[in-house]
């Protein structure tokens, strides 16, 4: 049984690399929620001769109609048939998927008013709550009770950027705690148009009485990009949940006046990778990186932060996007300037030893298995 997290606003300093507790969201349980547009419940079948049995009056289709008897030792949620998005995928086409899920516990599943903050319902994961596929919440048609089964047919519509993007669900006790087990993981490959990324200059965040600043920028001396991230949980999102540039100034600025204020010097990523994918300039190439542990490791490195909302949060598809486009403008830039070095990509885990002052988990685990991957090469 996986514990439900509750929301919590939570404190952000972007040069921590530190580890924090994750983030859920606090209300996308009421906002996007969806209704079924086809659902049925069924008793499970009875005959325990059969391992997996379709209902009496069930259809042929055992693909999409099918149902299973609970069996000593199953989770409480027991998936009977699903029918996932086809991969490839066109970007922001809406297909049909459907569920079929047998409730193998000793509680009734209790369905939710659409409007309501409470009740069973199914929501979506990899990661929690997420929205990518266009919703976050799917209503259940009636009470389930325990060893029977629900059929729920509802529609997603595929993200507009071309990627790899996660989808599963889970059967949710909205505020109290998810249900074992979720479904499958799928890898859905989405074929969509070509990212364009917006780049944000200092003067968009920065004051005009805390500048950024530091010791000049040697472009010649340039060999690596290190990726780093925040290092503890970030309300991307805000009050209001939704995304907007005024809440990563608000993030950029408050980070900013913690390193003057505890380090005496400016916020030391060169740049940052915001939640659209957008690139925040932070030293740019004027000044040198002070965030990969010491000057041996800071001259020869351009510093990239992604902005991550928990340290075991997975990037995006569009953060990762950014990310690519980012590092390809840094290797254009240092070439069109003289410097024909590649600029190999690291982690801030991979130079910080050499500082002879310890390591560090930065950029944590999910960006460092893709970055070792080769999957943010551009």
């Amino acid at each position: 049984m996986r514990p439900y997290r509750y929301a919590a606003l939570a404190l952000l300093v972007l040069g921590a690399c530190s580890e924090a507790p994750r983030r859920a969201d606090d209300d996308a349980s009421v906002r996007d929620l969806a209704i079924a547009d086809t659902a049925a419940v069924a008793d499970a079948p009875v005959d325990s001769t059969l391992p997996d049995a379709v209902a009496p009056d069930a259809p042929s289709d055992a693909a999409v109609q099918a149902y299973a008897r609970c069996m000593p030792g199953d989770p409480e949620v027991k998936l009977v048939a699903e029918t996932p998005p086809p991969s490839p995928l066109k970007g922001g086409k809406k297909v049909a998927v459907s569920l079929t899920l047998a409730n193998c516990g000793s509680e009734t599943w209790r369905k939710a008013d659409p409007n309501a903050a409470k009740g069973f319902k199914l929501g979506s994961q990899a990661p929690d709550n997420n929205e990518r596929w266009g919703i976050s919440r799917v209503a259940l048609p009636d009470d389930v009770a325990p060893s029977h089964s629900v059929s729920i047919g509802f529609t997603v519509t595929a993200p507009t950027l071309s990627g790899t993007y996660d989808y599963r669900w889970a059967i949710v006790d909205e505020w109290v705690r998810w249900l074992d087990d979720p479904t499958p993981l799928h890898r859905i490959e989405v074929q969509g148009s070509a990212p364009s990324f917006t780049y944000h200059p200092r003067a968009d965040w920065t004051r005009s009485t805390q500048p950024v600043n530091g010791p000049a920028m040697d472009v010649m001396a340039l060999r690596y990009i290190t990726i780093h991230y925040n290092g503890g949980n970030a309300d991307l999102d805000g009050a209001d949940n939704i995304y907007q540039d005024s809440d990563f100034i608000a993030l950029l600025r408050a980070a900013h006046n913690d390193y003057l204020v505890n380090r005496g010097y400016s916020l030391g990523y060169n740049s940052i990778i915001g939640p659209d994918g957008a690139e925040w300039e932070v030293r740019g190439m004027d000044y040198r990186s002070a965030a990969n542990g010491c000057t041996a490791v800071n001259v020869p490195g351009y510093a990239i932060q992604v902005m991550m909302p928990s340290v075991s949060a997975q990037p995006t598809a569009t953060q990762i996007a950014g990310l690519k486009a980012a590092i390809a403008r840094v290797r254009a830039f240092v070439k069109a300037r003289g410097n024909n070095d590649h600029l190999e990509l690291n982690g801030h885990r991979d130079v910080r030893p050499l500082c002879g002052n310890g390591g560090t988990a930065c950029p944590g685990d999910p960006i460092y298995a893709l970055l070792k991957a080769g999957q943010l090469e551009p």
